[in-house]
């Protein structure tokens, strides 16, 4: 018996998501607060580092605000999240590398106050690592992740940003 790609996807697809749901539902207890480190304290991004997710707010080229909710990871005095090549927001960050960030829930609804930061995209010589981070960082959702982009071309076209904190 043959197993089609697109039935082992939607197989992972569906534990992932009772995964998911088990930790929020709390059928599952989920890991303990990472110790902070005394680096990380004394970081400026210290309140983002309880939170799974920011909005990473760019600027398009008539000045309004765009907000979208992304993994992220941090790792000296810097934030680092990674998005696909040709999604705008890369574009985005291009063209104007002042940039917003604010903790935020998967939705993309603000938990916290808004920073201003500088973005701007890595070289490839620094993706491994970067990657290797937010696998530490997000576990097994980000693996599932990383398959389904694996299927669809989307692991060969991935850029990571790197955020510094502006005053």
């Amino acid at each position: 018996m043959r197993v089609a790609w697109q039935e082992v996807l939607l197989i992972l697809l569906v534990v992932g998501f009772a995964i998911g749901f088990s930790f929020r539902a709390g059928f599952v207890r989920g890991r303990q607060p990472r110790r902070v480190e005394k680096e990380q304290r004394m970081s400026p991004f210290t309140p983002l580092l309880a939170h799974q997710y920011i909005n990473l707010i760019t600027h398009r080229k008539s000045g309004e605000l765009v907000a979208t909710p992304v993994w992220f990871v941090h790792d000296q005095q810097r934030l680092y999240v990674m998005s696909g090549r040709n999604a705008g927001k890369v574009k985005r960050i291009r063209n104007n590398a002042q940039i917003f960030i604010e903790p935020c829930d998967a939705r993309g609804t603000t938990l916290g106050d808004r920073m201003a930061a500088q973005a701007h995209v890595l070289d490839a010589v620094d993706h491994a690592r970067v990657n290797q981070l937010l696998n530490k960082k997000y576990g097994m959702m980000k693996r599932i992740f990383d398959l389904m982009a694996l299927f669809n071309g989307g692991i060969k076209s991935r850029d990571f940003i790197e955020i510094t904190y502006t005053t």
